[in-house]
């Protein structure tokens, strides 16, 4: 994300950011359905998941979550907390303030007392989580290219020479700065094992934005 991060309360007249495709309205559907006594607390664990960029809950959680929320299925658990996760991230994206994001979950269908729920929680948490994302944002900077390349180094075992294998990924990136065509090689390492574990996130990324189609 390459905008500058903030809140502002002028947005709550903008252009409506939370398409209403059927896996959104499932996700309303299961969060106005939702037991609100323990909604919150799930919340402000979708919130802080977004800064250690894993996930919020387990598997054995969401089985749990299904029968606090008094929700029919795991299912309607993994969809309410897809979209949380991407509620925050649309509020962290267009520097939503906490009026203007009950604004837009209002279009969206929610009722009033999640939508209060989430600018509560947005309110108390969402300047830490903008924070952080600033710190690890490469500011300015968009993907031009990628490529990869395999690459053998030689270490030594019980005096025998191993050859250890790792991954090499680069990233071009591109200023968006119009008068710059500028572009940045940036070169990752990785073994096996860290290889395995960032296609992991990529795939859980993926995931979510598969279930807000």
């Amino acid at each position: 994300i390459n905008a500058e991060y903030g809140t502002h309360t002028e947005n709550t007249k903008m252009t409506e950011i939370f398409t209403r495709t059927k896996n959104v309205v499932d996700a309303v559907d299961a969060l106005n359905r939702a037991h609100p006594a323990k909604l919150p607390l799930v919340l402000s664990k979708l919130l802080g998941a977004l800064t250690r960029h894993g996930n919020a809950f387990g598997a054995a959680e969401e089985e749990q979550l299904a029968a606090v929320l008094k929700l029919d299925s795991v299912a309607s658990v993994q969809a309410l907390c897809a979209f949380g996760s991407f509620v925050f991230l649309q509020a962290r994206y267009y520097q939503l303030s906490a009026q203007a994001l009950e604004a837009q979950l209002a279009k969206a269908g929610l009722d009033q007392n999640p939508r209060t729920m989430f600018a509560d929680c947005w309110r108390e948490g969402g300047s830490r989580v903008t924070t952080v994302a600033r710190q690890h944002t490469v500011a300015g900077r968009s993907l031009d290219n990628s490529s990869w390349r395999l690459q053998l180094r030689m270490s030594h075992a019980e005096k025998a020479n191993v050859q250890e294998a790792r991954g090499v990924i680069r990233l071009a990136l591109k200023s968006n700065e119009s008068d710059s065509d500028a572009v940045e090689n940036v070169d990752m390492e990785f073994t096996h094992e860290q290889l395995s574990q960032f296609f992991a996130q990529l795939q859980q990324i993926q995931a979510q934005l598969d279930n807000l189609r």
